[in-house]
């Protein structure tokens, strides 16, 4: 798991906290973020890692 998993769920970790905790609505546009984490971190996690060594020609 990479170091960077974390800090980019953060922004959902604090909307989550915010609805269970004190109640709070958020917006459709805080929604539509924290969607947009969720589907990057899992779309980077699940690409296969390309090798970066080049074939000689």
């Amino acid at each position: 798991m990479s170091a960077a998993l974390p800090l980019l769920l953060h922004p959902v970790l604090a909307v989550v906290f915010g609805v269970l905790a004190l109640h709070e609505r958020p917006t459709v546009t805080q929604l539509a973020g924290c969607l947009l984490v969720i589907v990057t971190v899992w779309a980077v996690s699940r690409t296969p890692r390309r090798d970066r060594v080049r074939e000689p020609a």
